[in-house]
């Protein structure tokens, strides 16, 4: 077991788009957002407004394994999410400055 490919991946975006875009992006986004719950190796897909904000969202992802979330990225709904972002966003999106990757040091929590 490669170690850096074979652990869970957590992954969160944080965006911030153009005034008055918001509601248009979500319509697209969340029926993809369901699809992208389905798909093998996900675990967790999630996508938050900050209380008190028009234009702002976060989105949460676990993965099982990096293969997995790099399968989401292929897919034509996940380019199409990508496509809409380039087009909506205030800024364009910045891999050191949006985009953060998380790591649980508690481990998965004990079966209750």
């Amino acid at each position: 077991m490669n170690e850096a490919t074979d652990r869970e991946i957590i992954v969160t975006l944080r965006l911030l788009f153009k005034p008055g875009t918001l509601d248009m992006v979500l319509e697209e986004i969340i029926p993809i957002a369901r699809l992208t719950r389905e798909e093998p190796g996900n675990i967790e897909f999630n996508i938050y407004r900050p209380n008190g904000t028009l234009d702002q969202l976060l989105i949460f992802e676990r993965w099982t394994e990096q293969s997995a979330l790099e399968q989401h990225l292929e897919r034509n709904y996940t380019k199409r999410v990508l496509t809409l972002f380039d087009e909506n966003l205030l800024n364009p999106l910045s891999q050191s400055d949006d985009v953060t990757y998380l790591s649980d040091l508690l481990g998965t929590p004990p079966s209750r």
